[in-house]
């Protein structure tokens, strides 16, 4: 098996562990992808986290993951798919040169209802993308999955 397509499973926190996929799923694809693991997409409640989901996410061809979060239920009020708790954390992309809308942008022929992270340049952040793209100019949709430990 070639090693872009080897699992990695590493600690996330005390109660979690979690494996980075760089196969390319839709959404509901990653979520279900992930449940079938016993896990749920990753929910990111600290910078900590965050910074330590980034770090994963660079293990996927052009840095772009999807996470649990999404506003799919309710426009505007973003939850984490695995655990229904609220976003109280969030990292969203902020525009630089105000050529683009800070995100969430709601952005997309079918809205923009699920949570995904990724890289341009040297910046990461997140972004509300559509839940249908795996792939889009380039920018593959991979995984990050989230096991609370037994």
């Amino acid at each position: 098996m070639p090693e872009s397509q080897r699992r990695a499973f590493q600690r996330v926190r005390s109660a979690s562990a979690g494996m980075v996929e760089d196969i390319f799923f839709k959404w509901q694809q990653a979520k279900l992808a992930c449940e079938r693991k016993g896990a749920h997409l990753a929910e990111i409640e600290s910078e900590a986290e965050n910074n330590f989901v980034k770090q994963l996410a660079q293990k996927v061809p052009n840095h772009s993951v999807w996470l649990g979060g999404n506003d799919i239920a309710h426009e505007g009020t973003w939850v984490w798919a695995g655990s229904g708790k609220p976003l109280t954390f969030t990292d969203w992309w902020k525009s630089t040169d105000g050529r683009r809308k800070d995100e969430p942008d709601n952005k997309g022929r079918s809205g923009s209802d699920c949570l995904s992270l990724s890289k341009y340049d040297n910046y990461s952040a997140w972004h509300d993308s559509e839940c249908s793209l795996k792939r889009r100019r380039g920018d593959f949709k991979g995984i990050i999955c989230e096991k609370r430990k037994l």
